[in-house]
């Protein structure tokens, strides 16, 4: 049974809690395939100088912008063995994360911060 829908008709798949990685961290509601997206979220892009407080939540973009994430796929914490990759859409200005693997529900989604950057 699908939960409450974004605004592009994606239902949440996802929730926030307490991580034992990190603080607080996205976990996934329901049993997610691999390939199919995790979460959805908006991005603000920006040439500017990003704040500190928000310097490990933002990723680089090839032509040196930041793209910041304006929903709860901005709480994802780092894996050396992630669940998830990112895939950035400029044009729609959403940051989507995409299953590796099956991830089951009420396991925290994870990334590899260093592979998530589109420069590298």
């Amino acid at each position: 049974m699908a939960g409450p829908v974004h605004e592009d008709r994606l239902p949440m798949r996802t929730h926030i809690a307490p991580s034992i990685i990190h603080g607080h961290g996205l976990f996934a509601s329901e049993g997610i395939a691999a390939g199919e997206v995790v979460n959805r979220t908006p991005i603000v892009i920006t040439g500017e100088r990003v704040p500190r407080a928000f310097v490990r939540h933002v990723y680089r973009l090839p032509d040196g912008r930041h793209a910041l994430p304006r929903g709860d796929g901005i709480m994802v914490n780092h894996s050396d063995r992630p669940n998830a990759l990112v895939e950035i859409d400029v044009r729609e200005r959403t940051v989507s994360l995409i299953a590796l693997r099956r991830i089951r529900r009420g396991e925290e989604i994870t990334i590899d911060y260093a592979g998530s950057d589109p420069q590298e």
